[in-house]
Formats: C-alpha cells, structure tokens, sequence
C-alpha cells in the first residue's frame, strides 16, 4: 500500500493517533481544517521542516480565521509550534491546502463571501492560490471567485490537474470538476475557462463534499481524499470521510468509499452542537507501513488517526 503513493513523507515522527496540540498560540483560538503534513523549506538557507498550515478560530466567533503554518517539536511529535511571523506570513482564509509543484510550494485557501447562502448551507466562496520557493516568499498569484475548494496536483506528464467543487446548473446538485492546464499560471478562471471539463457525480441529492488531497499513485492514478456531508436534522450536519480513485487521462472513477467519520477520532471539543460529528480531513501520510489521516474535528480540534486496512487501493 504504501509503495503506491510518489510522493514519500520521510523522517515524519508520528505516535499512534489522537489530539495534536498547539503551543504559542493565541489564547482562546481554536484549531482546526489544517493542511496534512509537508516538507518543505521556510527560508532559503535552512533544511526543509515538517510543516503544515492550521486555520484558527475564536472559539465563539465566526468569519475570522487565521491561518498559521506551524512546525513539529523536536522533542513531541504531537505538539506543534507556529513559525514566528517574519519566516512565515499568517493568511487570511479558511481550509488550506500545501502541495509542490513544478519545484514551488503551493498553498490554496478559501474565502467565504458575505452573501446569500449556497449550496449545503454554506455561503458561496472564493479561492485564493499562493505560490513561493520558501515560506518566506509566498506571495498571492490568482483569486477564482465562486471557486471552492480548489486542490492542484502535479500530474506524471507535467501537467496540472485541478479539482474543484461546484453545483449542476440543472440539477443544482454538489459537483466535483477536473480540470488539466500546461502551468501554474494557467490556474486561473480564464486558464480553466479554456480547457475540458470533466464532471464527477459522486454526491446524492441534499449531500455535498469535496477533493481535500489529491495524491498522485505510482500507475499514474489518482487516490484523493475527501468528504461528504449532508443535514441530519436542521441543527445538525454529518461528515465522513472519503477515499475516490480517479484515472485522469480517461477520467473512470469509482463511487467513492467512506474511510472514517468522527466517531473514529477521540471525543473531544466541539465549537457548537450542530458541528460535533463533523470530521475534514487534511490528507493521508503513510508512516511506517500505517495510513495515518489527519483531521479537524467538530470544528475544535485537530486529531490523527490510523486507517490501514480502510483503504481500499485499486
């Protein structure tokens, strides 16, 4: 399982599952949404650090997230530390993503526009995309408006894949939509505006979700990770966590599988009662010969969890 994926995670200390705790950040923030762990360098004179990129929240408001990139201790691996500010600029946004490509990193986040709400209940969203050699040079290249949950992913031939979530003009039901483009900087509206589309329907009627890592396999597949959610009753929205493989060249997908909910973390906080059985999920690092999935739970927390023998390679 583990020799599938390209990109390998070496040196990555992990324990057996649960809570991952911030230090030094601001009192009352919470946690949650992050990025999986990555590689990655922070200034141009120093060794790549295990990095990854946590929303934070006040725990009794909304629409006020920060983004912090954080780092792992050197002496617990589940305590992680932000990087000071003049190494790495704090961004504004929700939900972020860090991939590399093309030798740059790459860090998508999502904006929620104040207007009329949208689909699953969430108001319409914008996506904006950083791109740099180093934390330190990341600087903003495009903004997508009514673009959510945009995930970018080299592909073997070079190219770029993007997927993205919208909602059918016809049906009005949730979408996925993939996309391929020459370069980064043809990850823009017009770039995307003129290439081929092709639509996944994995969503049921009243469900929504999206691609939350897309990681290339060594046959050139594409196992992504994602969610799916719907409204159990008004006050209350279930996640889970799914797995879909998708072949880009001919676009064959499978219906995808679930892999985890939140039952399947550590009971823990929740920001409100309507968000406890959420789960989203940053992506999959395989450590050891184990699929350790990392998650922001009820809106509260960040957690880990293994799911070997859930994943279902084809």
């Amino acid at each position: 399982m583990e020799a599938k994926f390209i990109k390998k995670h070496p040196n990555h200390r992990h324990s057996d599952g649960g809570k991952l705790c911030f230090e030094g950040v601001w009192k009352g923030a919470a946690p949650h949404n992050p990025s999986a762990p990555v590689w990655l360098q922070v200034r141009p004179e120093e060794k790549e650090r295990l990095v990854m990129a946590v929303r934070f929240e006040p725990t009794e408001e909304k629409m006020t997230s920060v983004i912090h990139f954080c780092e792992q201790s050197d002496t617990d691996e589940s305590v992680w530390h932000p990087i000071p500010l003049v190494h790495a600029r704090a961004i504004g946004g929700e939900d972020p993503f860090i991939t590399t490509i093309h030798g740059e990193i790459i860090v998508a986040t999502k904006y929620a526009l104040p207007v009329s709400k949208g689909f699953g209940g969430s108001v319409p969203c914008c996506t904006v995309l950083f791109k740099g050699k180093t934390l330190t040079s990341l600087k903003m290249c495009s903004v997508w408006n009514e673009v959510n949950c945009a995930r970018p992913i080299e592909l073997r031939s070079g190219k770029i894949g993007v997927f993205t979530r919208t909602r059918n003009e016809v049906s009005g039901h949730c979408v996925l939509e993939w996309r391929v483009v020459e370069k980064i900087q043809d990850i823009s509206p017009e770039g995307l505006a003129r290439v081929d589309m092709i639509e996944l329907n994995v969503f049921a009627p009243g469900e929504w979700g999206s691609v939350n890592e897309p990681n290339l396999c060594s046959d050139g597949t594409i196992t992504a990770i994602g969610h799916v959610a719907k409204h159990v009753t008004k006050d209350d929205v279930k996640y889970a966590i799914i797995e879909l493989n998708f072949d880009p060249e001919t676009g064959e997908h499978h219906q995808p599988t679930i892999i985890a909910t939140r039952e399947s973390f550590l009971d823990g906080k929740a920001k409100s009662k309507r968000v406890s059985n959420v789960a989203y999920p940053a992506g999959i690092r395989f450590i050891d010969g184990r699929a350790i999935l990392y998650a922001g739970t009820s809106d509260a927390e960040v957690q880990t969890t293994d799911v070997t023998g859930r994943m279902d390679f084809h």
